[in-house]
């Protein structure tokens, strides 16, 4: 890109891609003319594709951190879960256990 075009270029980033602002725009389209515009202006809407892509993207990559979250949460309280069943299971054996022993004794 020619450096005279980097260096009046503003764009203003938009929800649906990137924009031009018309004062940039005009700016431009005196300082370089309509053919470097018309040249460069594929390449802005490739840019406007491209950015609308990696916006669909992130999304989608929110969405499976959230739902990897979730079933992370839910394996963490199953093994709680499992951890306090056990542990009931081996106070019911020694308790069961204890009784027996003091049964023999009588």
């Amino acid at each position: 890109m020619p450096r005279a075009c980097a260096n009046t270029r503003r764009a203003v980033a938009r929800e649906d891609g990137l924009q031009w602002d018309e004062p940039s725009k005009m700016e431009l389209k005196h300082k370089l003319g309509d053919a470097l515009i018309k040249r460069y202006e594929p390449i802005f809407r490739q840019l406007q594709q491209h950015q609308q892509t990696l916006s669909a993207e992130q999304q989608r990559i929110a969405t499976f951190a959230e739902k990897a979250a979730a079933a992370k949460s839910l394996y963490n309280k199953s093994l709680a879960e499992l951890d306090r069943i056990n542990v009931s299971v081996h106070e019911a054996r020694r308790q069961s256990k204890e009784k027996a022993v003091v049964a023999e004794g009588e």
